[in-house]
């Protein structure tokens, strides 16, 4: 079920270039996320093959504007494999965000957000 692609709708695609020494930018994804599973890929063709970690992900709750982001969970996320991340349970009425930190070495890295529609 999971492996069908029809099941899935990408939600966000970026391409992240490091502008200076301090490597690429953190960023929150500009999408709100409110279904859950979602999968993550990051990938790298610059990556050797001995490295596994792309970066941290933190997920927040946040309820709709209130400016009460509630910090549920932080994901350590692979370089070139995907990644199914089964969201935390959160009250209704609030969405996730997505904050994303790549790893300092990365030059270069393609990160997109799929989102499970069962």
């Amino acid at each position: 079920m999971l492996t069908d692609p029809l099941k899935w709708r990408s939600r966000y695609s970026r391409l992240l270039q490091a502008v200076n020494r301090d490597g690429i930018a953190p960023f929150f994804v500009p999408r709100q996320i409110t279904k859950s599973p979602i999968m993550i890929t990051c990938e790298s063709q610059e990556a050797k093959a001995s490295w596994y970690f792309a970066g941290n992900l933190t997920i927040f709750a946040d309820d709709l504007g209130v400016l009460n982001q509630v910090q549920l969970s932080r994901q350590a996320l692979p370089i070139n494999r995907p990644i199914l991340i089964d969201m935390p349970k959160a009250d209704q009425g609030l969405i996730y965000k997505l904050y994303f930190k790549p790893a300092p070495w990365h030059i270069e890295l393609s990160f997109c957000l799929w989102e499970f529609i069962g």
